[in-house]
């Protein structure tokens, strides 16, 4: 229990570090390839990728290491989600 409110506390303060000054910190070659695929799937789709979805296009075994390249978008002002909510990625500016 006290696990997932630590996690919902670091994404708050992520999603408010992401929402304030429009500053993007500069991405690496696959963080924008992950860009790219979640801005490609929004504009076709109209809704977001879920982690999975994610994983699959970058021909990951696993969801967690897509979760982290989100997370570090997120760090990073280009994306905001929810968290515990399905394709609640959201684009920043």
């Amino acid at each position: 229990m006290v696990e997932f409110a630590m996690r919902d506390e670091v994404l708050n303060v992520a999603n408010a570090l992401a929402s304030g000054p429009a500053r993007k910190l500069p991405l690496t070659k696959r963080q924008r390839e992950v860009l790219d695929f979640i801005e490609a799937y929004i504009a076709g789709h109209r809704y977001a990728p879920t982690l999975g979805e994610v994983a699959a296009h970058l021909g990951l075994r696993s969801a967690t290491t897509a979760h982290q390249h989100v997370l570090n978008l997120q760090e990073k002002g280009h994306v905001r989600r929810t968290y515990h909510r399905e394709r609640s990625i959201e684009l920043i500016g």
